[in-house]
């Protein structure tokens, strides 16, 4: 209910039928409605004769009688959407009685849209005229408070319009923040080739696809992994393969804490992923597309599987790819083992670690409030019209 006198919109809107009257249009921009955009300059071709079209002018609205129903109508609040549109389109303007801004916001609104859907239920393809236009209900506050309820709600509409804005920044530096953490790791100089990650490792090797009877039967409850197991946020031991019955586990490509894990084969875009193993991960073994790195003292394993995520590794990973599909590529174990690295002292590198993970900590929260934030700010504007038409607001 409203605590405002309701009249019919037929008593403050008039159509506007003007005919442009001349084939070129008078070479007025071609309008189109959509219910994002609203009243914008059309794409579409323009048709020799032009004379049948109407004409907008600023405030007037337009709406495709079969599209109004899902709010698709537009308002030329300013001069760039006024023009020509179809003859198909009903066009209409308000009169001294109304603000446009509260019709525009009631056609838009969920009450407008009820009473929309209303007048065209029954009909066989739902159109709406406007003579069905005119019949529909409006709440109608006197012109002061409807010039009142306008800057209030102007006001309201551009805080919002902040909020977003802040919202969308926050998203874009949470992107920037998940990636600029592999931007600290140190990378060889175009003219300096560097060390070479082979040389600060104590072993390397892949595991194997075994066949059921390559091993005498054993009873224990062992894995192979799958390459879903590697991922950038870290190791996931849960995603494996079950050990068949005849098959007997290797202890040199069992998985132990500290192991460094690079897929070399799969699709393309799982190709290159690292992770190191954080804690013990019992009667799991590598399978044939992965390889295992274990380092030396002198490189420390988390620095490592982060600099196989920099923008530089990625590159080199990406031209030693080989494939014929996308669905399928791989890498050799050699050439991963040549991927050039610069190796500071380990009290440096864990340093740079610290500020890794203390950056992912802040992009992970930055993206936790985004998503709290977004379906708020999504249904404030509603909720501010629903006070707005009860005359609440």
């Amino acid at each position: 209910m409203s605590a405002w006198p309701t009249v019919s919109l037929g008593k403050v809107l008039s159509e506007e039928r003007r005919r442009i009257g001349t084939a070129n249009g008078e070479n007025l921009p071609l309008l189109g409605v959509s219910n994002a955009e609203g009243l914008h300059r059309s794409g579409l071709t323009r048709i020799s004769d032009m004379s049948r079209y109407f004409r907008v002018e600023q405030n007037w609205f337009a709406y495709n009688p079969m599209r109004i129903n899902v709010g698709s109508v537009g308002w030329a609040k300013g001069e760039d959407q006024t023009g020509i549109i179809s003859p198909d389109y009903v066009v209409f303007s308000c009169t001294e009685k109304v603000l446009p801004e509260l019709i525009y916001w009631f056609l838009k609104h969920r009450r407008g849209l009820q009473a929309i859907n209303a007048e065209t239920a029954g009909s066989v393809r739902e159109r709406l005229y406007f003579g069905s236009l005119a019949r529909i209900e409006f709440p109608l506050p006197p012109l002061a408070e409807q010039r009142r309820l306008v800057k209030r709600i102007d006001t309201l509409a551009a805080k919002i319009e902040e909020a977003k804005r802040l919202r969308a920044e926050a998203d874009f530096e949470s992107g920037i923040l998940s990636f600029t953490p592999f931007r600290l790791i140190p990378l060889p100089k175009a003219h300096e080739p560097g060390s070479i990650i082979g040389e600060y490792l104590e072993s390397h090797n892949s595991g194997w696809s075994p066949q059921c009877d390559e091993f005498p039967a054993t009873n224990d409850d062992w894995g192979v992994l799958k390459t879903t197991c590697v991922q950038w946020h870290g190791f996931q031991s849960i995603q494996n393969k079950a050990l068949l019955a005849g098959m007997k586990p290797r202890p040199d490509i069992v998985v132990r804490v500290g192991d460094v894990l690079i897929t070399r084969a799969g699709p393309v875009n799982r190709v290159g992923v690292a992770c190191t193993v954080q804690k013990d991960e019992p009667r799991l073994m590598l399978s044939d597309k992965i390889v295992r790195m274990r380092t030396k003292v002198t490189l420390d394993p988390n620095y490592l599987a982060a600099h196989f995520a920099t923008p530089f590794a990625q590159e080199y990973l990406r031209q030693g790819k080989t494939g014929l599909a996308e669905s399928q590529v791989n890498i050799s174990r050699e050439k991963l083992l040549k991927l050039p690295i610069v190796v500071p002292p380990i009290d440096q590198q864990k340093r740079l670690l610290l500020n890794i993970n203390a950056i992912r900590e802040r992009a992970k929260d930055l993206q936790d409030q985004q998503k709290l934030i977004l379906p708020e700010l999504d249904a404030l504007f509603p909720a501010i019209l629903d006070r707005a038409f009860r005359g609440e607001l």
